[in-house]
């Protein structure tokens, strides 16, 4: 089995993460991947970059760099049990990929249980 493709990344605009675009670029390039999905969590996380970071990825950045694909994407935090997130879907439409994750500080108080039946 080969990977192709890391779908789920964070650049320094996600304060918890440590490379650059470029940096990541060359590292995927290194490892002989086809595309990179560049992540960052929205801008309700506590380490969320501003919405304007998702607003210029498509003008700041090329499709592809170091022969690597990039998809433009966000890691968006599901904020009840209806699976509703907290990115406005205007915002999700102007991007390639959405995460759906669940991170607690965003999601009300539940049970193990709960939190699986979602």
């Amino acid at each position: 089995m080969r990977i192709i493709a890391d779908t789920h990344t964070h650049t320094v605009a996600s304060t918890h993460a440590y490379s650059t675009v470029l940096e990541m670029a060359q590292f995927a390039e290194k490892a002989g991947l086809e595309a990179l999905a560049i992540t960052d969590h929205t801008p309700n996380s506590t380490d969320g970059p501003h919405v304007w970071h998702f607003h210029n990825l498509h003008k700041a950045l090329p499709r592809e760099l170091c022969g690597v694909k990039l998809i433009f994407g966000a890691e968006s935090s599901i904020i009840d049990y209806d699976g509703n997130i907290d990115f406005p879907e205007n915002e999700c439409k102007s991007l390639d990929w959405i995460i759906a994750s669940i991170h607690r500080n965003q999601l009300a108080k539940a049970s193990p249980v709960e939190i699986t039946q979602l």
